[in-house]
């Protein structure tokens, strides 16, 4: 936390310059900082459209049987991010509805099954 916080007092209006995927390189340098609280910081600090690949996420897609086997967060989050066009705002909204989702205790989708259209079982590896 104490990198995050001495990175935001001495960097912050160089890395608000940046373009999102040398900020997130730059967030993920970062002592403590993973790829979920990096996309969490894009997201909701910096304002940048992304997807955050969260446990909520993971037990909506698996709920969904959208994977054979459970992904890696990167995994998840570049196949998502294939047809992502969300504004940071709508992004901000998708995901506290997923995050609200994964808070049920419901079986509504326990029918359902997710086939992401960029879906490759190949696919699974890359990353």
């Amino acid at each position: 936390m104490q990198s995050l916080l001495t990175a935001y007092r001495d960097n912050f209006n160089d890395w608000e310059k940046l373009s999102t995927q040398p900020l997130r390189k730059k967030l993920l340098s970062l002592k403590g900082i993973g790829n979920e609280t990096a996309d969490v910081l894009l997201l909701y600090y910096f304002h940048r459209s992304t997807f955050v690949a969260d446990n909520y996420c993971m037990k909506l897609f698996k709920t969904l049987d959208a994977f054979d086997k459970k992904p890696t967060y990167m995994q998840l989050k570049n196949i998502v991010e294939l047809n992502f066009d969300y504004s940071p705002d709508e992004a901000g909204e998708f995901h506290a509805l997923i995050d609200e989702f994964g808070k049920l205790k419901s079986d509504f989708f326990d029918d359902y099954r997710l086939i992401l259209p960029s879906h490759n079982p190949v696919e699974e590896n890359m990353c």
